[in-house]
């Protein structure tokens, strides 16, 4: 057996132990997920014209429009950071 046989027939056999190492995997959905509990921020009247002037130049009206909310989203989240 040559060098490259030999290192294949090792590779080969650590690989099946390694396998076998874990034990059996959990059953799926045996445990309840935790979700996340995002709290969305409330888009005050400022936040609203801010990004009513951010997005303004853009001349497509539909990606005007998700421009500012996204804008306004942004800004609302923004002020409740914590820093």
């Amino acid at each position: 057996m040559d060098d490259r046989q030999q290192f294949a027939a090792e590779r080969a056999d650590r690989l099946s132990r390694l396998a076998e190492a874990p034990g059996p995997l959990p059953e799926a959905g045996r445990e309840p997920v935790e979700t996340s509990r995002r709290i969305v921020p409330e888009v005050s009247d400022a936040d609203r014209a801010e990004g009513a002037r951010i997005a303004a130049t853009i001349e497509n009206p539909a990606l005007r429009e998700a421009v500012a909310k996204a804008a306004e989203a942004s800004l609302a989240a923004g002020a409740n950071r914590r820093i």
